[in-house]
């Protein structure tokens, strides 16, 4: 059995939920759970899962089956993406990011 204990973070940002696939607010308690039963390094309970104790098994069935969908709708992409260079990525990002300082520019006149 692993236990999920309360444990205060100073790391305010929104962390995974194991159970429903969701994520926390940026809660400073946090509900994990690690140790040498769990396949993961730690496991997350957002509050939202706490309020309907009864429903955890099912969502985290549920869980399992979206993951599984997810993983099959993305092995379908393998070898059918036509991708643009690093290259075409760097200009068109620095273009852009000189037409934005161009347009702040003008703000601050």
């Amino acid at each position: 059995m692993i236990e999920i204990k309360l444990v205060i973070t100073n790391v305010c940002t929104r962390w995974h939920c194991h159970v429903c696939g969701d994520r926390t607010e940026l809660d400073t308690v946090l509900c994990e759970g690690s140790g040498d039963e769990t396949p993961f390094e730690v496991v997350r309970v957002c509050p939202e899962c706490l309020k309907s104790p009864d429903s955890i098994d099912e969502k985290i069935e549920q869980q399992a089956s979206d993951l599984e969908y997810e993983a099959m709708l993305l092995r379908s992409l393998k070898g059918n993406l036509k991708l643009p260079t690093y290259e075409e990525w760097a200009r068109a990002t620095e273009k852009h990011q000189a037409e934005i300082m161009e347009i702040r520019k003008g703000r601050s006149k």
